[in-house]
């Protein structure tokens, strides 16, 4: 993140900056998102805008910088901070890594060659922070235009992804196009539930097309887990709610085996009691009964234990 913000100043334009852009050039290569940002009190932006940090500095700008994740936040509560980092560390560390990128377009050699140009329609989800970012790099790769409807459950991190590419390179303004509707694409690429698959198969089944349901994994625990492991399988299980699809929705174990340790491993995630949409959730029985939902911090604790014994409980009597 860079930011100046020097009164009346502006960083964010259209234009190169001599020899500093190297430094954030290098760094995009090694796989870094850089960003710029002009906050509250630079210029050309109107008199209030600039004005409004006299005898205030410090405030408003550090308000903006983390304004972004608490929008994204207002707007879908699953979305929460924690979350949010995690899947940002995730694109950078897996999408953005110049090696792993030159390894995926070396075996498409097809890439490198002149074609034309298609639309791809991308229907975006919405269930975890930017999961629609991989879709959309994928598009660019290989050369396609992308033509996005984003969900309205993830549409301010995307727009801002979206912007911020834009922003890197112009060339991506004509490439990248958000609409409400996709219509006249050449091929399609659709992420929904079991349901809306069945929509997506009758507008989009006739064109070339990616359409993904839902899905889960499970996890295959024999005891011999080192504490390292039990500790990613609690992220397997709990990070963005459980809400992922590749997050681990059923233990498979045998019969005996001791789960303190993995309830150990889950402690760390006591946190997302805090969370007001699902803290109304996980104390529902899974026998389908109802439980007495109080709020207090050491009924919720006891709660959040009883239904990690319950969920570990059902897994093992399912088997």
């Amino acid at each position: 993140m860079y930011q100046y913000s020097g009164p009346g100043s502006q960083q964010v334009d259209n234009a190169w900056n001599s020899t500093d852009d190297y430094w954030f050039m290098m760094l995009a290569q090694q796989g870094y998102i850089v960003a710029c940002v002009d906050g509250r009190g630079t210029g050309f932006k109107g008199a209030a805008f600039k004005k409004c940090t006299q005898k205030e500095l410090g405030k408003y700008e550090v308000e903006d910088l983390i304004d972004l994740k608490q929008r994204a936040q207002s707007e879908n509560a699953w979305f929460l901070p924690e979350f949010i980092d995690a899947s940002i560390t995730q694109i950078c560390n897996q999408f953005l890594q110049e090696a792993a990128l030159e390894e995926w377009v070396a075996s498409y050699p097809s890439i490198s060659q002149k074609f034309t140009h298609k639309k791809v329609g991308i229907v975006m989800a919405g269930n975890i922070p930017m999961v629609g970012f991989h879709d959309l790099l994928s598009t660019l790769i290989a050369g396609h235009i992308a033509v996005i409807k984003l969900s309205s459950k993830d549409k301010v991190l995307m727009e801002y992804i979206v912007q911020t590419l834009k922003n890197i390179q112009p060339l991506w303004k004509d490439q990248i196009i958000i609409q409400d509707q996709l219509k006249n694409c050449d091929a399609y690429i659709a992420t929904g539930s079991n349901n809306t698959s069945q929509y997506f198969e009758h507008y989009f089944g006739k064109f070339p097309h990616i359409i993904r349901k839902n899905k889960t994994s499970i996890a295959i625990l024999d005891g011999t887990e080192s504490s390292a492991d039990l500790d990613l399988l609690s992220d397997d299980m709990v990070l963005y709610f459980g809400m992922g699809c590749r997050n681990v929705t059923q233990l498979w174990v045998p019969n005996g085996y001791s789960f303190e340790p993995l309830l150990a491993a889950l402690k760390k995630y006591d946190f997302v009691l805090d969370n007001h949409k699902y803290k109304h959730n996980f104390v529902c029985s899974l026998e389908s009964k109802r439980c007495d939902c109080r709020t207090n911090s050491k009924t919720r604790s006891e709660n959040w234990r009883s239904w990690k014994h319950r969920t570990i409980n059902r897994a093992t009597s399912s088997l």
